[in-house]
């Protein structure tokens, strides 16, 4: 498995970094995005041109539009939202995905 994430804080990215367990599975990166609209968001597409994943987990206390948004276009088949509404409620999950868990986990409508 390969595994990417990013996280606002440089803090929790550094401390990850450390882990030898982690260290040829997972790319780990800071970006200072605050969930607002217009907010600096993970370049995924950019650093992984065409790249899609299977499961995408989306985290964080903030308004998560931009984040949800990316995921949406980046996930082939599953989103899994922790503390969903936060922003998205208003366009999520729509017509190309279907709710598998109380608003959590959502699956691509093939």
């Amino acid at each position: 498995m390969h595994v990417i994430g990013f996280d606002t804080h440089a803090t929790h990215v550094a401390a990850l970094k450390r882990l030898e367990p982690i260290k040829n599975h997972v790319e780990l990166y800071h970006y200072p995005g605050d969930g607002t609209l217009g907010s600096v968001i993970p370049p995924v597409e950019e650093l992984y041109p065409g790249r899609k994943w299977e499961y995408v987990f989306v985290d964080g206390p903030h308004r998560r539009y931009n984040e949800v948004k990316v995921a949406m276009r980046v996930s082939s088949r599953f989103i899994h939202l922790h503390d969903p509404n936060l922003g998205e409620e208003s366009f999520f999950p729509g017509t190309e995905w279907r709710e598998l868990e109380q608003g959590r986990i959502f699956e691509r409508i093939q």
